[in-house]
């Protein structure tokens, strides 16, 4: 007789291998079948085993890049990124680099690898910027280990696909700005010492928020402007101050020795970008030049006005009493 099996459950983890039927009188086909001559013999059971090879699926994984701290527009964020996975085949060690774009793109890794592997992913290291620097790469997915040295590790699970995500975060490099206060021109010691000049800072953030700071400057009283985002345009805007009427504002001069500052422009608004590493304290002076009014002349001048309009009046009396009396005669 002949025996033949049927088709085998469907399950997503399990693979089917080879069909194997064995026993004694048992003619293994190798296509699932088998001739099995039955006994003779009164009562006599002949004994055919089934053996079924099943294996575990393999599975893979994808990857995607989530980028947060900075805007994607940013000329110093990059438009992919460098992952590279690393696993072992037969105890030999096997590695694939895989470009995950940052705008979020999921990128499978385009291959199955057996159940069970470990796989070992890192990330390119990203070069810091002016205005901010990465922090260590966070990695996300089901059952993901991640290890001391900044990389991670997934196992790969039978039919599973699993979704790897990789976030870098920009970190703002800040520093301090120190703005200090000077008076100058022959009306600067008409100035009272506590005049208040204001000051307003003005910035667009990492994420393309608008940031404000408003410091109130006396003269040689520095003010420090701290949590400055270095690498980035800041105006500064002098406002108006409250200054005596016998002086004259002339105009605001702004200067720094400072080699990490950059100072574009001149009169009360400029931009000022400072640079360096993170920490980086910089120096800006602002001067304000102011003038002397002309005092009116008052004392003997309006008795001289007073003098001469009276002249011109009896002189005008004397007129028209000579041409009434002439009209008369």
């Amino acid at each position: 007789m002949t025996i033949t099996e049927g088709d085998a459950p469907a399950f997503d983890t399990v693979v089917w291998g080879a069909i194997t039927i064995s026993g004694d009188d048992v003619t293994d086909n190798g296509d699932g079948s088998a001739e099995i001559v039955v006994s003779d013999q009164q009562g006599a059971v002949t004994l055919a085993t089934v053996t079924n090879e099943a294996t575990w699926a393999p599975g893979t994984f994808s990857l995607s890049k989530d980028v947060t701290g900075v805007l994607l527009d940013n000329p110093d964020v990059p438009d992919a990124v460098t992952v590279t996975a690393t696993w072992f085949v037969d105890g030999e060690r096997v590695s694939q680099d895989i470009t995950v774009p940052t705008d979020g793109t999921v990128v499978p890794f385009g291959a199955d690898l057996p159940h069970g592997t470990a796989v070992t992913l890192s990330e390119t290291a990203l070069e810091n910027a002016a205005a901010f620097t990465w922090a260590e790469p966070a990695w996300q997915a089901e059952g993901i280990v991640v290890n001391d040295d900044g990389t991670a590790t997934i196992t790969i699970g039978a039919a599973e696909d699993t979704a790897v995500t990789l976030t870098n975060q920009a970190v703002a490099s800040l520093g301090r700005l120190q703005l200090g206060k000077t008076l100058s021109g022959e009306g600067a010691s008409d100035v009272p010492a506590d005049t208040v000049f204001p000051v307003v800072a003005t910035w667009t953030d990492l994420t393309g928020a608008q940031q404000r700071a408003e410091m109130q400057l006396k003269a040689g009283e520095p003010v420090v402007l701290a949590d400055l985002p270095l690498g980035t345009e800041v105006t500064l805007t002098e406002g108006e101050a409250s200054t005596p009427s016998s002086v004259k504002w002339v105009g605001a001069t702004w200067s720094s020795d400072d080699e990490n500052v950059t100072v574009s422009g001149d009169g009360a608004e400029v931009i000022v970008t400072v640079t360096g590493e993170p920490g980086t304290a910089a120096e800006v002076g602002l001067d304000n030049e102011f003038e002397k009014v002309p005092e009116l002349a008052t004392t003997g001048g309006v008795l001289s006005i007073g003098i001469i309009a009276l002249a011109v009046g009896l002189v005008g009396g004397g007129l028209l009493l000579m041409t009434v009396r002439r009209r008369r005669a």
